[in-house]
């Protein structure tokens, strides 16, 4: 037997629904394509599970590995800062091997020190722009309004369908 897809599976059971009796008797090409159909559909169903619980595996995982980064980078941190203290006090400015090498460069970098924010004249403070106002529809009240019976312009209460794997 070779393995079929849930939708050939389908494709062929649904003919066959038409072919049930008044008193309830199938015939044996219906009851093999419903059970195909059904073992089918239950290996999809399998299969989604199985896809859910390793994407929520992986996302775990990942939520744990950044948690585990954050102290290493912490540590690194620390550590070039260290190494920068030890090399400016000891007058090194380069140490080498054949893999990877650190330079100290004394006094290259500059940055503005803001040590009292207050003193700071109005001219060299940046003002935030104002973020307008972002309206969203209200879909509670929306469809309370339509349960009412009122008419809501741009919207309507549509029913969808729901597979609850369980």
């Amino acid at each position: 037997m070779t393995a079929i897809s849930l939708f050939k599976a389908a494709d062929e059971l649904a003919p066959l629904l038409d072919q049930i009796d008044d008193d309830g008797c199938i015939s044996p090409e219906l009851e093999t394509a419903l059970a195909q159909f059904e073992g089918k559909g239950l290996s999809v169903t399998a299969y989604i599970l199985n896809c859910e619980k390793t994407a929520q595996m992986i996302h775990d995982a990942a939520e744990a590995m950044d948690k585990r980064a954050v102290p290493l980078e912490n540590r690194a941190k620390r550590l070039r800062q260290y190494l920068a203290d030890q090399m400016k006090r000891t007058g090194t400015t380069e140490l080498s091997c054949p893999e990877f090498s650190a330079k100290l460069y004394v006094e290259r970098d500059a940055k503005v020190d803001v040590f009292d924010e207050k003193q700071i004249p109005l001219q060299y403070m940046r003002l935030p722009e104002p973020k307008p106002p972002v309206a969203a529809p209200d879909k509670k009240a929306i469809a309370d309004a339509i349960k009412k019976g009122e008419d809501v312009p741009g919207a309507r209460i549509v029913k969808s369908d729901r597979l609850v794997i369980a």
